[in-house]
């Protein structure tokens, strides 16, 4: 800022100065007015130094009043998740649902075959991120609601993400808040070895991968992930 400022008291001095000069009608006029424009270059450069300095305050607070509501959201989504699931599951971790989250949302929005994905229980619309080609996560998450029905916890969430979307003939960024609604055996605790890579089939007892199929090799049993995991019974933009 203080570079940009000593460039904005010298443009306002030096043009004056310039100008000054160009019309002096004798050397001495000329000479003087030079001197007057360099001893004005400290005065323009605090000048620009305030006015930048009024401009980044301004646009902060503006900046930070659009993005207030979110951060209030994503903390008020954190205590009520938290408090919701530890009735459940005392050992619930917040940070490890969270990642569990983003990670079930680029499994949906990168795999093209969403009716055999086992981690999918909805009806999601298939081409609807097709154009993105790489998303991160802005570090926040909203809540929109939360039940428990029978066994199972139902949770309607909002995630902020960072993507980056092909439009054909340019790449460009974009913030995109994704609607996800999950679903799980809120009876069962948090399996933290759990992989998909690796499920046990309920009828046979056969393990395979899950990542691929959602049916068992063996038995041909339809493998239900919400019995283990969470999953995905719908998703679109918000």
């Amino acid at each position: 800022m203080i570079r940009v400022s000593k460039m904005i008291g010298a443009a306002f001095a030096g043009l004056p100065t310039l100008v000054g000069i160009m019309r002096a009608q004798s050397f001495g006029f000329a000479v003087e007015t030079f001197l007057a424009g360099v001893f004005m270059v400290p005065f323009f450069s605090l000048l620009g130094y305030l006015a930048l300095g009024c401009f980044a305050m301004i646009y902060g607070g503006i900046h930070g009043i659009n993005v207030a509501p979110q951060y209030v959201g994503r903390d008020r989504a954190r205590r009520r998740i938290s408090l919701f699931l530890k009735r459940y599951d005392p050992a619930f971790s917040y940070d490890y649902f969270l990642c569990k989250m983003v990670s079930l949302l680029k499994i949906m929005v990168f795999n093209d075959d969403k009716d055999n994905l086992v981690v999918c229980q909805g009806k999601v619309d298939k081409t609807a991120f097709q154009d993105i080609i790489d998303m991160a996560y802005q570090g926040t998450v909203t809540l929109n609601s939360c039940q428990v029905k029978d066994k199972y916890c139902y949770l309607d969430i909002n995630l902020h993400m960072s993507d980056i979307h092909d439009g054909g003939s340019r790449i460009y960024k974009k913030n995109d808040i994704f609607r996800m609604k999950v679903c799980k055996d809120i009876t069962k605790p948090e399996d933290y070895g759990f992989s998909i890579r690796k499920v046990q089939c309920r009828g046979c007892g056969g393990s395979f991968d899950a990542t691929k199929i959602k049916y068992c090799p063996y038995c041909n049993r339809e493998y239900d992930m919400k019995e283990d995991d969470w999953v995905v019974l719908g998703l679109d933009y918000c």
